[in-house]
């Protein structure tokens, strides 16, 4: 996975070792802990590449297929627009602000 990084934020490329980790410690916890939801913070992401498409849509459908609710949040404007250009319409997936929104979301409270 490899994206340019938001100003103050995290690295700025992220390795594909690192990204298997993350998906598949998701999918174990969500299927050991019977989680109600994951949430995807990509809030430090300003630009995504196919790769990064195809993982978050991966671990939305993953999370799916074991019952769980996929909450992304922290999505920018321009990482959206190029999901859809790319064909990831990210069905099925929430979205939200930020984590905090995202948390409240699968709580079940009405954001406002």
């Amino acid at each position: 996975m490899v994206g340019r990084r938001a100003p103050g934020g995290p690295s700025t490329a992220v390795s594909g070792t690192v990204t298997s980790t993350v998906v598949t410690g998701a999918s174990v916890t969500t299927g050991v802990s019977g989680a109600a939801g994951v949430v995807i913070d990509i809030s430090g992401l300003e630009e995504v590449d196919t790769y990064v498409a195809r993982v978050l849509a991966d671990t939305a459908r993953m999370a799916k297929l074991m019952g769980t609710r996929s909450v992304l949040v922290g999505m920018r404007p321009e990482v959206a627009a190029t999901l859809v250009r790319m064909g990831y319409a990210m069905s099925g997936v929430e979205t939200a602000l930020d984590v905090d929104q995202g948390l409240s979301l699968l709580a079940g409270e009405a954001l406002s």
